[in-house]
């Protein structure tokens, strides 16, 4: 600052510059009365992170209509915000209150159905349809374990043919390192 006024005022000395500007300041500083100091802000991540949060609130209290709001909240994510993010065959842990708001179901802690299956469909036939599926099931497992009873022995086929290979291998080239 004085390095500029020097230039501009070369027949001036420094010091009657740093006076005059010194009386000056000290006159403005005494005018006022009472000190107004902006507020310590906080400025850790969370804090600033609150504010801007706040911030964001108090824009979207202040719009007027529900159409506005709604506007103004979703906008940062262009097409809104997902409310329900359910996949195929992945069921989340402890998803039974969540299923049973959106089916409008509830859960009867009791062994029986309710009476109104009991006119459904008569005993004899229950008892017919669990023999037939009873049946069914009795020979997809015969199926499956016999299937994987044949697939263990041909892999062990397999094993044993590639060890009697290697030992062949082996065989014939110890043989032509002996010959050499």
């Amino acid at each position: 600052m004085y390095t500029s006024l020097k230039n501009s005022l070369p027949n001036f000395s420094i010091n009657i510059l740093k006076s005059v500007t010194r009386k000056y300041t000290s006159l403005t500083l005494n005018e006022t009365e009472n000190a107004f100091y902006p507020s310590i802000l906080d400025l850790s991540y969370e804090a600033k992170l609150k504010r801007k949060n706040e911030e964001w609130h108090n824009k979207i209290k202040k719009l007027e209509t529900v159409e506005e709001k709604l506007i103004g909240i979703n906008m940062p994510r262009y097409y809104g915000w997902k409310s329900l993010n359910l996949k195929e065959g992945f069921v989340p842990y402890n998803s039974l209150q969540h299923a049973q708001y959106i089916t409008h179901t509830h859960v009867i802690n009791n062994n029986k159905l309710p009476e109104f299956y009991d006119t459904v469909i008569t005993s004899e036939k229950i008892n017919a349809l669990v023999q037939i599926i009873k049946q069914n099931i009795e020979n997809i497992i015969i199926f499956e374990y016999n299937h994987r009873l044949k697939k263990q022995e041909i892999t062990e086929e397999v094993d044993t043919k590639k060890e009697n290979y290697c030992k062949m291998i082996l065989q014939r080239h110890l043989f032509f390192k002996s010959i050499e």
